[in-house]
């Protein structure tokens, strides 16, 4: 039996999920087998399409196939009927919410609906993002503005990022409404979890399984079991709240979390995180949870190509900086290294060699700040000499 290379599902602090396929046999594999087999033990057969012998091998090979599906589903269903006893439940995802300003046409005082129903396209994507308020607003005359709480009518992260100011379309009928406006920043969507993130992060509760959490690998573990957590890094006997460096302060442990793309969660997304975690730390353990520290890092460089499409060159090359330099995918190095980046240059296809680069304006390395850093690319600049 020939056994498939494992499919590697992982988030950068998780320990990962192993994908086996148990068998790798398809059914024309099975076919080209059999009939390999047949022919060295009757040496005078000549298989033949639609002969009887080579139609039951057909047949049984697709009998076989189905088996094999079943077969290679078994991981996956046995972890997840694990994680139902462990208490994990799938996240079934987050609508993005927001404030919104009513601007009436009048100072007679008037009271929009709750549920009132709102549209904003996204001119990135031209996907139509539709909202409702929270709960009616009433708007006291002389006055003739107010703001409510909206939020959007779909669970995913379609509307996040939209700035305040943006103007939404009034889809239901409320005739004495004159304009309508984002005051804050349309965020927290997020899309219903996959099977992947779901086995991602029943692989981080699996590898802890403790009663107390002890090790610094145990807390960022449990951190991760939040889905509002999608990066996590623990810094052993550290405080924040006093002077000194990582090690100094015994009895304290830092917790730095944020989102799947690297950004700051919210206080309350932190307190919950802190209370989970809290209740099943060490006794006599102090607990702190605080934001990574993000640098941005500007990036300039000067490569030859060895092809004659130079804008190619430029943007595979600014692909390679950015993907490297970016939050989600940083592993909380303190030292962005310069030679490292010279090295991925290289390796960009199509580029000969690395003429000059800096990083942000200095020929050496960066040192990030922060006990618990995170690198984000900047202005990156590419020249091809």
């Amino acid at each position: 039996m020939t056994e498939l290379a494992p499919e590697i599902i992982t988030a950068p602090d998780s320990p990962g999920y192993v994908d086996l396929s148990l068998y790798d046999a398809d059914e024309e594999d099975l076919v080209d087998r059999a009939i390999s087999d047949a022919t060295i033990k009757m040496p005078d057969w000549i298989p033949r399409e639609g002969h009887t012998e080579v139609v039951l091998i057909e047949a049984l090979a697709l009998l076989v196939s189905e088996g094999v599906y079943a077969l290679n589903r078994l991981p996956a269903i046995v972890l997840q009927a694990l994680l139902v006893l462990y208490g994990l439940e799938r996240d079934s995802g987050q609508p993005a919410g927001g404030r919104v300003m009513f601007t009436l046409s009048d100072t007679f005082g008037r009271t929009v609906p709750g549920g009132t129903h709102l549209r904003v396209t996204v001119a990135e994507t031209g996907e139509e993002v539709d909202l409702v308020t929270a709960e009616p607003l009433e708007i006291l005359s002389p006055d003739n503005t107010g703001e409510v709480a909206v939020v959007a009518t779909q669970v995913g992260d379609a509307g996040n990022g939209l700035a305040a100011g943006t103007v939404l379309e009034l889809i239901d009928a409320v005739p004495y409404v004159n304009r309508v406006e984002l005051v804050s920043v349309l965020s927290g969507g997020r899309d219903a979890e996959t099977d992947a993130q779901l086995y991602d992060r029943g692989s981080a509760l699996l590898s802890r399984l403790v009663s107390t959490l002890v090790l610094p690998p145990h807390f960022t573990a449990a951190a991760l079991q939040n889905p509002s957590v999608g990066r996590a890094t623990t810094v052993d006997r550290y405080d924040p709240g006093q002077a000194g460096s990582p090690g100094a302060h015994a009895g304290h442990v830092t917790v730095a979390v944020a989102d799947a793309n690297g950004l700051p969660l919210s206080s309350a997304v932190k307190n919950a995180v802190a209370a989970d975690i809290g209740s099943k730390a060490i006794a006599g353990l102090a607990l702190h949870v605080i934001d990574p520290t993000t640098t941005t890092v500007a990036v300039d460089v000067t490569v030859t190509a060895t092809i004659s499409d130079t804008a190619k060159v430029q943007a595979d090359v600014t692909a390679a900086v950015q993907a490297y330099l970016d939050p989600k995918a940083w592993a909380w190095s303190a030292s962005l290294y310069r030679n490292e980046v010279i090295g991925l240059v290289d390796r960009v296809a199509g580029v000969g060699r690395v003429v000059t680069l800096t990083l942000a304006g200095g020929s050496g390395d960066v040192a990030l700040a922060g006990v618990a850093p995170l690198a984000k690319y900047g202005v990156v600049t590419v020249t091809v000499a």
